[in-house]
């Protein structure tokens, strides 16, 4: 996969460069924030950026612990899908001057899912993060936040997939030291099928958005959303709520074009998205009761971003997988109750060896 990185972040527009180097220490402290979040019991883990021009991410055993592993391409792309969102009026309109901004349609300018070929990392991370950067000065410090929450949450995944036993198994049955995302084919058939992959990545969806959710209810989060948001914008619980859906379903979707179908080890986005979106409203309204907040307040947050998300994600003519029109939104919910019911059926598989399994033996 390459070694650590050590970029030259000096020719990286401003923003991106402080976000990009401060990211990197985060990285390096994994295992205490698995320790902070869960108190879990395993063995040390380290997270890597790694040199690599693909959008991915690993979860893999080693030999003294765990290692998570971003490849470096990841960052740069995610910042670039929010720059270029955050040129379409649909995306988060209350922030900045949304009008001043105009849909980018170039089919040449499409978010890419790896690197150009031939160039190095640094100087393709400074080219793609240059390009369809938002006018307004407010709407380009959001993306640079939407950037952060999206990555944290990749990291957070690939966490999970280590608290929840996947790693341990996945090594049992195929012997294979890494769980990668998105660069490898479905499982064999047997104990290790396709149908126990998509559970695994059902279950590490749900932990790394309520461990991201933690974060984000936390009172230290909301003085770097009012710097980022700027002007009397809404930079309360819900608000915040919000931006962490929206930076997960950006990475859902951008999964979902970088893996052909039939390679397809993860629920298709807006599957995804109603599982961690339904989740994580109920942890907000039943775990944080002091915020007053009410089902249907929290349901109307997540119906409005996710109509904004997508109608910009529309706008731009990226194109997205074929579960991604709205009306399929509202078939996401059966199949989230199916996920459900294999996990039920399935954990007793894996779990046992699981350093933290937060879910129903």
């Amino acid at each position: 996969m390459g070694r650590t990185t050590d970029l030259d972040l000096s020719a990286m527009p401003a923003d991106f460069a402080g976000w990009y180097g401060s990211h990197l220490d985060k990285l390096s402290s994994a295992r205490a924030t698995v320790e902070r979040i869960v108190r879990a019991r395993l063995a040390p883990v380290r997270a890597r950026l790694v040199r690599s021009a693909q959008l991915g991410a690993e979860a893999r055993r080693v030999k003294d612990g765990y290692e998570v592993r971003l490849n470096a391409a990841l960052p740069a792309i995610v910042h670039f899908a929010f720059n270029s969102l955050l040129r379409t009026p649909q995306f988060m309109y209350g922030v900045g001057d949304a009008e001043s901004e105009q849909p980018h349609r170039e089919s040449s300018k499409r978010i890419p899912l790896a690197l150009p070929r031939g160039m190095k990392v640094e100087e393709a991370i400074v080219a793609i993060t240059s390009v369809s950067r938002p006018r307004d000065t407010q709407r380009a410090a959001t993306a640079v936040l939407m950037s952060e929450l999206a990555v944290a949450y990749c990291a957070y995944h690939e966490l999970a997939h280590v608290l929840l036993g996947h790693v341990d198994a996945h090594r049992q049955w195929t012997g294979r030291l890494g769980l990668l995302e998105m660069a490898e084919s479905a499982m064999p058939e047997g104990r290790a099928s396709a149908r126990v992959r998509m559970v695994w990545e059902y279950e590490a969806d749900l932990v790394a958005t309520n461990m991201l959710l933690q974060d984000l209810v936390a009172s230290d989060a909301e003085p770097v959303f009012r710097e980022a948001y700027g002007g009397d914008n809404d930079c309360g619980v819900l608000a915040r709520f919000q931006a962490m859906l929206g930076a997960i379903l950006v990475v859902f979707l951008l999964v979902a074009q970088a893996t052909p179908i039939k390679r397809r080890t993860h629920p298709e986005p807006l599957i995804r998205f109603a599982a961690v979106a339904n989740d994580s409203a109920a942890v907000l309204v039943e775990q944080q009761l002091q915020l007053r907040l009410s089902f249907e307040e929290v349901s109307e947050a997540v119906n409005d971003l996710a109509l904004s998300a997508l109608s910009a994600w529309s706008n731009l003519g990226l194109g997205t997988s074929p579960a991604s029109p709205l009306k399929n939104l509202l078939k996401a919910q059966w199949v989230v109750e199916r996920l459900e019911q294999d996990r039920q059926e399935l954990h007793a598989l894996y779990s046992g060896g699981a350093a933290f399994y937060p879910f129903k033996r």
